[in-house]
């Protein structure tokens, strides 16, 4: 390699000239002036699809991007060096020379995205790397049940901002699991968990018990595995089984309220765990939030509440011939997870259509001429319609046709619903 030492102008006036010759001469320029080397699968002609890089003995330019979006970027400098000064190119006519830029494509399609640094000891290094923006991308894979595949099923993938602790189904709803597969269009990027409810329409006694499990191949949210669901673009889960036959005549039921309505109770369910706190049996919840837990033995047992993002304490429940039923109410406030054993069954509250297009009906189980308030709650936990409401033969009709579509929480002093607008 022939030797050459010289001046080295700044960047900027690089920068200038670039825009003046063709993209050829000016690498040319850049080989042949500042006594630098080209890796091997360096294309002069910019002709070949490889990352390239640009060698030098005191600086090395890399950089790392992840999406927010399907169309905007963010880009972190990465390089080796003490770095003065950076230009980035885009690859679709735009430029940036910012340290780490965040930058939005107007088209789908495939960019190649050059950065160019110089050094406080005129050291320039440069490296590129390609990128595909696509509007819709699917995140796929397998659902195992034991050696085989799950037959039927619901998967969840949750939005996670762990900045505030909270977690929101993406989509507001869950996709279905086919002989143990799925696929979900995916628009977000940022950290995800997934969550998986199997659907099994068979005894207890002679089939496996398979618990709702997380990515990660856990029943807790809190040990879940985060990702970015454009890195596994294909995932794999096993659900956490029960084994044994486990068959009695007591049983264990209540409810749960969320009194501020900030949670999305849908896909809560209830654990059964032995006195050394492994899970033994789940029951989901009911449409009104209740829950049941039957066919089991006497004994002693924990109950744990298992909602993502909420915080669970096990409760100590004892059960016995003499008493064979508990009757347990979980309320869900400020200070956490509470509970009150067999407490009276509260007011039971129905609500249809749901979803619904214009008004919405509730349906007490006793006929008491009270009012009482109503409020409803969007996604974000905003109050955006309440009312102080009569109940007048056992119903309460309420018209939300004002509201735009989408996912609400209606919450009576004793229930929280969650119900979806339509056209």
């Amino acid at each position: 390699m022939k030797q050459l030492y010289c001046i080295i102008p700044k960047l900027s006036y690089l920068n200038e000239m670039k825009s003046y010759l063709p993209r050829v001469w000016v690498l040319v320029f850049f080989a042949l002036l500042f006594n630098k080397t080209y890796a091997s699968n360096y294309s002069i002609l910019g002709l070949k699809t490889e990352t390239r890089q640009y060698i030098s003995d005191s600086c090395e330019a890399y950089f790392e991007y992840f999406f927010l979006n399907d169309s905007t970027v963010q880009f972190n400098d990465t390089s080796v060096g003490d770095i003065l000064e950076w230009y980035w190119d885009f690859g679709d006519g735009t430029y940036s020379e910012q340290e780490n830029p965040i930058h939005t494509y107007s088209n789908n399609g495939v960019y190649e995205v050059l950065l160019s640094i110089s050094t406080t000891d005129s050291c320039i290094g440069r490296k590129s790397d390609f990128l595909i923006i696509e509007s819709t991308k699917y995140l796929s894979g397998f659902v195992s049940a034991g050696s085989n595949f799950l037959p039927n099923g619901r998967v969840v993938l949750y939005t996670a901002d762990t900045i505030n602790s909270e977690f929101i189904p993406y989509l507001n709803t869950s996709f279905p699991v086919d002989s143990g597969f799925f696929s979900i269009p995916y628009s977000y990027y940022l950290p995800h968990i997934l969550y998986v409810i199997p659907e099994l329409n068979v005894p207890n006694l002679s089939f496996p018990e398979y618990f709702p499990s997380y990515y990660g191949n856990v029943i807790y949210w809190e040990n879940a595995d985060y990702f970015y669901p454009h890195e596994p673009e294909f995932v794999y889960i096993d659900l956490v089984k029960r084994e044994g036959i486990f068959y009695g005549h007591g049983s264990i039921e209540g409810i749960i309220t969320d009194q501020n309505g900030y949670y999305d109770l849908y896909e809560t369910n209830i654990l059964l765990l032995d006195t050394n706190k492994e899970p033994l049996k789940y029951a989901s919840l009911k449409y009104n939030n209740t829950f049941v837990l039957n066919q089991l033995p006497y004994g002693d047992y924990y109950l744990l509440v298992n909602n993502i993002g909420i915080v669970s304490t096990p409760l100590f429940v004892s059960i016995s011939e003499d008493n064979p039923i508990k009757n347990i109410n979980f309320v869900i406030n400020d200070n956490g997870i509470t509970s009150i054993e067999n407490a009276e069954e509260p007011n039971q509250v129905a609500v249809f259509p749901n979803p619904f297009s214009s008004n919405i009906f509730l349906h007490f189980n006793n006929t008491a001429n009270k009012k009482i308030a109503v409020v409803v709650f969007n996604y974000s936990g905003q109050i955006i319609h309440s009312e102080l409401v009569r109940i007048f033969n056992s119903k309460v009709q309420i018209n939300l046709s004002h509201l735009s579509n989408g996912i609400y929480f209606i919450k009576t002093p004793e229930h929280t619903f969650k119900v979806q607008k339509t056209k």
